[in-house]
């Protein structure tokens, strides 16, 4: 089942990224929402996109911040 799959491949993924209890939210929530973009499309591209922005938003904040 694709949803299954879907949590399963997230939850991997945010194990495989150890962190905190918050760390490991947040990149479960990230893997879900770029697992269910691929299943979606079928294409890496809009996973590309979303982590790409996601990124962009990350360093606009450190950039903004903490200079």
């Amino acid at each position: 089942q694709p949803t299954s799959a879907i949590v399963l491949s997230a939850f991997v993924f945010s194990a495989l990224h150890l962190q905190s209890i918050n760390g490991f939210l947040s990149i479960f929530w990230s893997g879900l929402i770029l697992a269910y973009a691929y299943e979606k499309y079928r294409s890496l591209l809009p996973g590309i996109l979303i982590h790409s922005f996601g990124n962009l938003l990350f360093l606009s904040t450190i950039l903004l911040f903490y200079r």
